[in-house]
């Protein structure tokens, strides 16, 4: 099956076979359920490292480099920790899979509609009580519990950040189940109200997992690094400018292109409170930020996304 964008572009999804699946065994989804919880835990998110990679390859002209542009992994911050998380997964369990989400949340209204689908997660079907029974592992949005739900059916209720995530079944034949969750982490690690819903379709795998975390970039206007377990954020508005600093001790905000009127030793000054606690180069930081004025003039990203931020202020 295939999703066509507009651009000559697609999502590419396989059928998964139901048959023959695996008994549930409570034994090694508690070992895939540790497995979640040391990925979540002990990952620092990046979401510059796409930029970081193109940069390097960019000669005068980056929309060149990006079309023909080859990543060997995945950046964008769901995707590649699913590819993660499976890698540990596939050592425990048969048969899992990713599965792409219809977009909704991930950039602006019409860069979602461009986009068609964004968040990533993992499923692993097996049987339990006679039944199909879908797992769903979801450290994108950082849920240590593994959502179970029969086939047809809503899941239960589990506990996520300080409210609930649960999958109700629907009645849509390209996204027949809903992943719903009430609360969001913000970028200063508050917990906040929410009403995120992720349609999906466990029946099919979403395969040209790279061309689609690749994709995502030109719909993505809101880079983040963050390190959970110290607490330390880096965001940035690409098209905005609005750059975010946020750790435990302070919290600070500047215009892109007011700190790049620095020069580069002022501008580790600011960095250092942050960085201390990355495991990350200053220096080449410094020159992605430098990079990103281009990166938004490339004619890359899509022209919606850019007037819906302008004008709407996303």
């Amino acid at each position: 099956m295939k999703i066509d964008r507009d651009n000559n572009t697609f999502i590419l999804k396989k059928k998964i076979d139901l048959k023959h699946l695996d008994s549930y065994d409570e034994e090694k989804i508690n070992k895939a359920k540790d497995c979640l919880k040391k990925v979540i835990d002990e990952t620092v998110v990046d979401d510059f490292k796409f930029l970081e990679e193109l940069m390097k390859l960019s000669n005068n002209n980056i929309k060149e480099t990006y079309d023909i542009f080859k990543n060997n992994s995945c950046y964008n911050c769901c995707t590649s920790l699913s590819l993660m998380l499976k890698r540990k997964l596939d050592k425990i369990l048969s048969k899992t899979y990713l599965v792409t989400c219809k977009s909704i949340g991930f950039s602006t209204p019409k860069g979602d509609i461009k986009l068609k689908e964004a968040h990533t997660f993992i499923i692993y079907p097996c049987l339990k009580d006679n039944k199909i029974l879908f797992i769903l592992f979801d450290a994108g949005f950082r849920n240590y519990n593994a959502i179970m739900f029969y086939m047809n059916e809503d899941s239960n209720e589990y506990p996520y950040e300080t409210g609930i995530a649960k999958v109700f079944y629907q009645d849509d034949k390209n996204y027949p189940y809903l992943l719903k969750l009430n609360k969001t982490l913000k970028r200063n690690f508050k917990v906040e109200d929410a009403n995120i819903l992720l349609p999906f379709n466990p029946y099919y795998e979403t395969l040209n997992i790279l061309e689609y975390d690749k994709e995502c970039y030109r719909a993505k206007h809101s880079y983040k690094i963050m390190d959970y377990l110290n607490q330390v954020c880096i965001g940035l508005n690409i098209i905005s400018g609005e750059f975010t600093l946020c750790s435990k001790e302070k919290e600070e905000k500047f215009l892109l292109n007011e700190l790049l009127e620095k020069n580069d030793e002022e501008i580790e000054k600011i960095l250092e409170p942050y960085f201390k606690y990355l495991n990350k180069d200053k220096k080449n930081f410094i020159k992605v930020l430098r990079f990103i004025p281009n990166w938004l003039n490339s004619k890359i990203i899509y022209e919606e996304v850019i007037n819906d931020v302008k004008t709407n202020n996303y």
